[in-house]
């Protein structure tokens, strides 16, 4: 069986690339994935104490709670991003600009990046806010991120928690 050369960098220049590589990896996987912002951003990730999360400037506004009032909006003291298994899953969504009979999709993704569940919706004329709602019965503790889809464009990402019930 015939040999395979093996290259190796110069110990003095392995020393140099790859922290730089790495360094590069974790930049583009923080940066260029796309994900929700971290707990406490201000351009959308979920505050540190459990309320739901605010939307970066000039995009859908979404909120995550435990209800939806009549006027299709997490009420003042529902909002939040932390629930029990077992509980349900409120979404509203401020639609922005989104023309009137535009598809609206919500998925949520579990632990796994599988999907947990989906709930669709559309745009009302008037820009009234949409409500979404998923049963979380059956799902495991964990963090869960999930999409909000207008039309067929990726608007906005956010994530919860599932406790034990």
């Amino acid at each position: 069986m015939p040999r395979v050369p093996v290259y190796r960098l110069p110990s003095r220049l392995a020393r140099t690339l790859v922290p730089v590589g790495v360094s590069a990896l974790a930049l583009t996987l923080v940066l260029g994935c796309g994900g929700a912002a971290p707990e406490g951003s201000e351009n959308g990730g979920a505050a540190a104490d459990g309320a739901a999360a605010s939307p970066a400037a000039g995009s859908q506004a979404v909120s995550l709670g435990r209800s939806l009032g009549d006027d299709g909006r997490v009420p003042a003291g529902e909002a939040s991003t932390v629930f029990a298994a077992g509980d349900t899953v409120f979404l509203s969504l401020a639609p922005g600009d989104a023309e009137p009979g535009t598809a609206v999709e919500v998925v949520w993704y579990g632990p796994q990046g599988l999907e947990a569940a989906a709930d669709r919706g559309t745009v009302a004329a008037g820009g009234a806010p949409l409500g979404f709602s998923a049963d979380t019965t059956g799902w495991a503790p964990g963090t869960y991120r999930g999409e909000v889809w207008v039309g067929n464009e990726l608007k906005e990402e956010f994530e919860l928690t599932v406790e034990q019930g």
